[in-house]
């Protein structure tokens, strides 16, 4: 079955576009076959609905949603589904944000979310609600800690990450980054400063042999 109409584009006339909503009829293409390179005809047909007059012509409320499946890490749409409610493939809302990734802390690749947006609803073959009326427009992006873990002759690990990967696995977690201080120490020779000018965190450890103490 295709859609419950059926839009067929004339050339010339004060109306340009036909809509057609018969039940059953038939939409007639040439398609080519992406294998073989062949053209096909392709056929298909409006939607239409049996009414059951003997149950007392009752009718059942059915509602359509939209699931966008999201990559995890990087926040790029996997595919957009129109699903009806209660069938196989009507995965759980789990979007909550993206996950933050790092190869320093270890922190793996978040796997698929879903967002779900009811579309319709239906109550037999009349339309009682159209709930998404416009295009949607996302802007999903992850954020990645670059580096990788070292570590030093001890074999602790010596470099860590300045963003708090886990962060991003509460509900609706943030992106959260730690500060960088000075270690309080009467022997810690080392310097911080920044710099408005060219917006840099700058550290400094001065050269011992330049000491005049």
């Amino acid at each position: 079955m295709a859609a419950t109409h059926e839009y067929k584009y004339i050339n010339g006339g004060a109306s340009h576009w036909l809509l057609n909503t018969t039940p059953f009829f038939p939409k007639i293409q040439l398609i080519k076959n992406e294998e073989n390179g062949d053209m096909e005809v392709s056929c298909a047909f409006n939607a239409a609905y049996l009414f059951d007059y003997a149950a007392a012509g009752n009718k059942v409320a059915v509602t359509f949603s939209l699931v966008i499946d999201i990559e995890g890490s990087s926040g790029s749409i996997q595919s957009v589904t129109i699903v009806k409610d209660g069938d196989e493939y009507t995965p759980a809302p789990s979007f909550t944000n993206i996950q933050h990734t790092s190869s320093i802390d270890g922190v793996g690749n978040a796997g698929s979310r879903h967002i779900k947006l009811e579309l319709a609803k239906f109550v037999g073959p009349e339309l009682k609600h159209l709930y998404i009326r416009e295009n949607i427009h996302v802007w999903f992006r992850g954020m990645n800690q670059m580096g990788s873990p070292v570590y030093d002759s001890n074999n602790s690990q010596a470099n860590f990450p300045i963003m708090s990967t886990l962060s991003s696995n509460a509900i609706n977690g943030q992106a959260q980054f730690y500060s960088i201080a000075k270690k309080i120490a009467s022997d810690n020779i080392l310097q911080i400063s920044y710099s408005e000018d060219y917006e840099t965190i700058e550290l400094y450890v001065p050269d011992p042999s330049g000491s005049t103490s």
